[in-house]
């Protein structure tokens, strides 16, 4: 292993040099290390064993058992704590049933375990178990997670990918290595570690850009990883730059008056839109960290609001009449007041089942639903009128005529009802509730697609009558509900961790 035996060295002097710069760790600092079993966790924890010394550093091995691979996820475990003895460090376990708490959020697995995880980073902090926590992301991973948050649609924000130091106490260490240089070390140590096999399930939107994507772009650039992180690196620094620019001008602008946020308008009006669209996303942002209770927290940065939405805003803020209002992301809605923006949430914080939405449509494009966890897309496809399939549960075709329609989606109302497509009479929805056993505590947040005051269609339903495709059509709109809560960032698949 000639070739191999060149990695290990540059290896260790690019963590090295990154923990410096970041300042990752201070002589004398308790550093867990998060280790799942998988090569890049792995990796981390025999390079921070090697680098212990200098960095006067005291290790400990803290792995979180998801339970979702069954006896794979109790075998990952095991390997870990058989690892932890064998290097002779503490080794901290916890276990968290992901899969029945992403069930009662109505939130996907991935979204959940990363919440799990850092809640138990969080707590081995809190209690004083560490100092810091360092997790396995690696300059693939950031590649990945740029390349993911474009073809989302992305701003500086979202292109600034993962950042090396999180709250100033989570720490990626390893962000400047590649994937293929961790395994080169272990090989050269002969240290075996554990593949998960949800890594290969291409159902999921991270390892098709693992897998597929990344693989097809690399003949047009063979340095796309680095370049992808050098473009996190240049969006991190506008970010920084952004941040201390606005900060004067939230301060004079922006008010908290118990969970509901205030924008001085007269203010907001003076400042370039640029300045304009960040202040609101940042005003909504915290319009949510309050409605969640905690007062104290920085806005958060995964609120999903949309440049659409951000842009509805902000002409609503600048040009619009008091008494406009506009719903938003997770049952937060914005009010004009004369010259004051109120954003207001829902009882309950962002995410809760049930409750009053509105979203208004861009056909195409794709609407995010945080009440129902569900993103539902709309998509313009050749159509014949043979063509069939489509209009059954969760796809449907509408008509090409409503693409530049005012649709909107929001939740059930009482009364609701329409005529489907193929039925001689209108129904009520509530009828299919009864029908196909909806939970009561569903209903309430059932998404349904209007026009003005026609319903369009209803999941579960089929295309209300003179909204599906007509003959001679040669394109159609293709509604789908292609995923829950959209999947986090590959920054969070498990064997990173």
């Amino acid at each position: 292993m000639q070739g191999g035996s060149k990695q290990a060295p540059g290896l260790l002097r690019r963590v090295r040099e990154t923990i410096r710069e970041y300042r990752m760790i201070a002589p004398g600092d308790r550093v867990a290390v998060a280790c799942s079993g998988g090569a890049d966790s792995v990796a981390m924890l025999l390079i921070l064993r090697e680098l212990s010394d200098e960095l006067g550093c005291v290790l400990t091995v803290a792995h979180l058992n998801h339970r979702l691979r069954g006896g794979e996820s109790d075998a990952d475990e095991a390997f870990v704590r058989e690892l932890a003895a064998k290097l002779e460090y503490p080794f901290i376990c916890e276990h968290a049933d992901v899969g029945r708490q992403a069930r009662e959020a109505r939130t996907n697995l991935e979204a959940m375990a990363r919440k799990l995880r850092y809640e138990f980073f969080r707590e081995l902090m809190e209690t004083g178990k560490a100092d810091r926590v360092a997790v396995a992301q690696t300059a693939d991973d950031q590649a990945e997670t740029v390349l993911f948050r474009v073809l989302r649609g992305a701003g500086t924000r979202g292109m600034a990918g993962i950042y090396p130091v999180l709250d100033g106490r989570v720490i990626r260490p390893l962000l400047d290595g590649r994937r293929g240089d961790l395994r080169v070390f272990l090989e050269e140590r002969d240290q075996s570690w554990r593949e998960d096999s949800s890594n290969r399930d291409l159902r999921l939107t991270r390892n098709r850009i693992r897998h597929e994507l990344l693989p097809a772009l690399l003949p047009y650039n063979r340095r796309l990883v680095e370049t992808l992180c050098h473009t996190a690196e240049i969006a991190r620094e506008d970010e920084a730059f952004w941040r201390e620019y606005l900060e004067p001008m939230i301060a004079a602008m922006v008010r908290v008056e118990g969970s509901s946020v205030r924008v001085d308008l007269e203010r907001f009006q003076q400042v370039p839109r640029a300045a304009g669209y960040r202040i609101l996303r940042w005003a909504v942002s915290l319009c949510g960290t309050l409605a969640e209770g905690n007062s104290d927290a920085a806005p958060g940065t995964r609120m999903p609001v949309d440049f659409s939405q951000i842009r509805q805003l902000f002409e609503m803020a600048t040009t619009g009449q008091s008494g406009h209002s506009l719903s938003l992301p997770g049952g937060i809605r914005a009010r004009r007041q004369f010259d004051q923006l109120l954003l207001e949430a829902r009882p309950g914080g962002p995410g809760s089942p049930a409750g009053a939405y509105s979203y208004p449509v861009k056909v195409p494009g794709s609407t995010t639903v945080l009440e129902i966890g569900a993103t539902i897309s709309f998509e313009l496809i050749p159509w014949e009128t043979d063509q069939q399939g489509y209009n059954e549960k969760e796809t449907i075709l509408l008509d090409r005529s409503l693409v530049g329609s005012p649709l909107t989606l929001r939740n059930w109302h009482a009364g609701d009802g329409y005529q489907q497509a193929g039925h001689e009479k209108p129904r009520k929805l509530k009828e299919f509730f009864q029908r196909n056993r909806v939970p009561g505590d569903q209903r309430a947040a059932w998404p349904v697609l209007v026009q003005g005051d026609s319903l369009v269609w209803a999941r579960g339903m089929a295309v209300a009558e003179g909204f599906g495709p007509v003959a001679g059509s040669r394109e159609a709109i293709r509604l789908s509900i292609v995923s829950e809560v959209p999947e986090d960032s590959p920054e969070d698949s498990e064997d990173q961790e």
